[in-house]
């Protein structure tokens, strides 16, 4: 992997876009370029910095994988819940249900509050995943037992009842 030359301001003038369609085909330049391992914590220092709703989106999605293994994600996505895009706070919400981590409960109760109808829901499964212990409940929002979401492939049979 060519890491030496990866530098923030390279992840910003590629994931700043106004375009879904070239925001996502700039990420993935990144991604053959570089590997994702290498990318997160250029990803969580660029994300601030992103004035596109689409880059940040980009970023909490594809960083989310770490949110167990990385503080810095988990810190990311908790700022991020106050991003003014509610498809950011979405996969905000997400990246800490998979988190499983209690210190997120405070910051996702407040926006049980939201204007936004999707961001109350998106934070009202990610406590219940919390709480529950059990990341698939972000998605398996009525506990049916038969949707599972895989984050890391290291994970892929943990939490499956």
């Amino acid at each position: 992997m060519n890491v030496t030359k990866l530098t923030v301001d390279k992840v910003v003038k590629a994931l700043d876009c106004r375009s879904e369609s070239d925001t996502g085909r700039n990420q993935i330049l990144l991604h053959k370029k570089y590997g994702l391992d290498a990318l997160v914590p250029h990803y969580i220092e660029a994300f601030p910095r992103i004035k596109s709703w689409i880059g940040r989106k980009y970023i909490i999605f594809w960083i989310r994988r770490y949110a167990r293994k990385n503080p810095d994600v988990v810190i990311l996505a908790k700022a991020a819940l106050n991003d003014k895009s509610w498809k950011v706070r979405q996969d905000a919400c997400a990246a800490l249900a998979y988190a499983l981590d209690s210190s997120a409960l405070p910051s996702l109760r407040k926006l049980l509050t939201h204007s936004n109808e999707t961001t109350r829901e998106d934070a009202a499964a990610a406590i219940d995943a919390i709480e529950s212990k059990n990341h698939h409940f972000f998605y398996d929002r009525k506990h049916a037992g038969n949707i599972f979401w895989d984050v890391d492939p290291e994970d892929k049979e943990q939490n499956r009842k």
